[in-house]
């Protein structure tokens, strides 16, 4: 069902959009037997898209090899 939400993303002007009807268009795109598991993991996955795009507007991102450090941090290696 992410992946619904990744394609949502890439497909739609995000600024013509109010973050209801992102989220309405998130919930219409499911499939038809759609629970509300599935539901709220779509619309979680779309608030963290949002938050990351916020950070990243704040200059609270970072770059890929910083990334990369910090999973290694994480795991170990």
């Amino acid at each position: 069902m992410l992946i619904t939400a990744f394609w949502i993303y890439l497909r739609i002007d995000l600024r013509a959009m109010t973050t209801r009807d992102l989220a309405l268009k998130a919930i219409r795109d499911l499939p038809e037997d759609s629970d509300i598991v599935d539901i709220i993991r779509e619309l979680s996955f779309l608030a963290g898209v949002e938050q990351a795009r916020d950070e990243i507007k704040r200059g609270e991102g970072m770059t890929s090899a910083q990334a990369k450090a910090k999973l290694r941090e994480w795991i170990g290696n």
